[in-house]
């Protein structure tokens, strides 16, 4: 009895690159939806709450916060999409974390609506 498994081979050619691929396009989104969740969610809730010199204060800190995760997420893409594209499951993978990406923007943008109309 043989203790291979298909679902263990290592990726082929192929799946590596196209985890590659998609880890650039997972990037180019992430860019998307930084500049979308900072431009239509955190600068008008701090335009209605807070102080001008606190504004270019937490701009800042906005803006270094969105880029760690962005880069954490990139990295950690890439290295899962590599993992699935091993055990042939990349296209789900792919999908989920697309979803993401175009949900987190969305849902700050209605948050930030909802905050400002409350106010």
């Amino acid at each position: 009895m043989s203790r291979y498994s298909p679902r263990a081979a290592p990726a082929s050619l192929w799946g590596r690159f196209l985890a590659g691929a998609l880890t650039v396009v997972t990037t180019g989104l992430g860019l998307i939806a930084w500049i979308a969740l900072t431009t239509f969610a955190v600068h008008p809730i701090m335009r209605a709450y807070s102080a001008p010199l606190a504004e270019r204060w937490w701009d800042s800190v906005a803006n270094i916060l969105f880029a760690l995760i962005w880069l954490a997420s990139v990295y950690l893409s890439g290295y899962f999409y590599q993992k699935a594209a091993a055990r042939r499951t990349l296209w789900p993978l792919f999908a989920k974390v697309t979803l993401i990406e175009v949900l987190v923007p969305l849902l700050g943008m209605g948050i930030a609506l909802l905050l400002i109309r409350l106010r």
